[in-house]
Parts: structure tokens; sequence; C-alpha cells
């Protein structure tokens, strides 16, 4: 018959099922977690491409914002220098010009003389008007809102199309871009050219 050992190895047999089938779910999910595991460090190498590639995107985006900001910023100073100095210097040699063809028509020496004196007054308050209002046209520049303003124009279509990243980025390049134009100051910052910029919009 079955006898008392048969039953004591039936009971250990359903003992063992019951072990093997409370084992068989966590052991499934430790294989998981391992293939899991593996595939990752597989993936890392390929990751780490990618956010190398992501920095050196933003990167090249943030050089490009920098540079072109401060080239608007310059580019704008240099123009308002030089109309202020043309007007001044167009005083001078306007004053001149009207004296020495004065004298030449015959007309009496020591009105010319005034003349000649009155166009160097002239051109000396225009100088004078020139450099302040240079000084004034530099700090607005340099002020946030000035170098918001050359953002703007240098990023028209990025502005106008709500691009988020653009303007995180310049979030991010503004103090940068400012603490550059007030130490250096416009009038000293080297000439950006558009060959230089497109050069550095290759990289992405």
């Amino acid at each position: 018959g079955g006898g008392p050992k048969n039953t004591i190895h039936n009971n250990n047999n359903n003992n063992n099922n019951i072990a093997l089938s409370a084992l068989a779910q966590p052991l499934r999910s430790l294989e998981g977690v391992r293939d899991e595991v593996i595939a990752e460090v597989h993936r890392a190498p390929e990751r780490r491409v990618d956010n190398t590639i992501t920095r050196l995107y933003e990167s090249s985006r943030l050089l490009h914002m920098h540079l072109a900001t401060c080239e608007e910023a310059r580019r704008r100073f240099a123009r308002e220098r030089i109309a202020q100095w043309v007007l001044s210097l167009g005083l001078l040699a306007g004053g001149q010009v009207g004296a020495l063809a004065g004298v030449t028509q015959g007309l009496p020496l020591s009105s010319m003389a005034l003349l000649s004196a009155l166009s160097v007054a002239a051109a000396g308050l225009g100088a004078l008007h020139a450099r302040r209002t240079l000084r004034q046209t530099e700090a607005s520049l340099s002020s946030q809102h000035g170098l918001d303003a050359c953002f703007t124009h240098t990023h028209q279509r990025a502005v106008a199309d709500g691009d988020q990243f653009a303007t995180a980025l310049w979030a991010r390049a503004a103090p940068t871009v400012r603490a550059a134009v007030n130490t250096i100051g416009l009038g000293n910052l080297p000439h950006v050219s558009a060959a230089n910029l497109a050069r550095v919009k290759k990289v992405w």
C-alpha cells in the first residue's frame, strides 16, 4: 500500500513545488531587471554621445547668440559715433570752407575770420555734445533693456515664433553678454563678421 512513507514523500514534493512557484515570479522579475541593466550598459556609449552632441549644440547656440548680440550692440554704437563725429566735423569744415570762399569772393577778411572762429567754436561744442550723447548711447545699449532689444533684432524669427528654447538660452547668455559689454566697452568690442557668425552656426 501507500503507507506513511509515500504520504511524506508526496508532502515533500508539494512543499517543493510551492516553494519553486513562490520563487518563480521574483526570479522572473530579477531576470527582467538584469536584462534592463545589461541593455542600459550597452546603450551607455550611445547615450554619452547623445549628451555630448546636446552639449555641443547648446554651447554653439550660446556662442552664436553671444557674438551676434554683442556685434549688434557694437554696430549700433559705431553708427551713432560716426553720426556724431560727422556732425562735429561738418560744422568745422563748413565754416572753414565758407570763410575761405568769402575771402576769395572779396568779402571782408575780418568777417570771414569771425566766421572761421565761430565754426571752430561750434565744432568744439558739437564734440562735447557728441561725447555726452555717446556716453548716454553706450549706457543705454549696455543696459539689460538695450541688450534685450539687440537680441530681439538678431533673433527676430525665434522671437516671432515664440521659440522658448532661444528665450531660455538668452536668459543664460544675457548676464555674460552684459558683463563683457560693460567690461570691454562697446567702442572696444572687436567686429564679428557675418562669415564668422555663419561658421559658428554651421556647428548645428
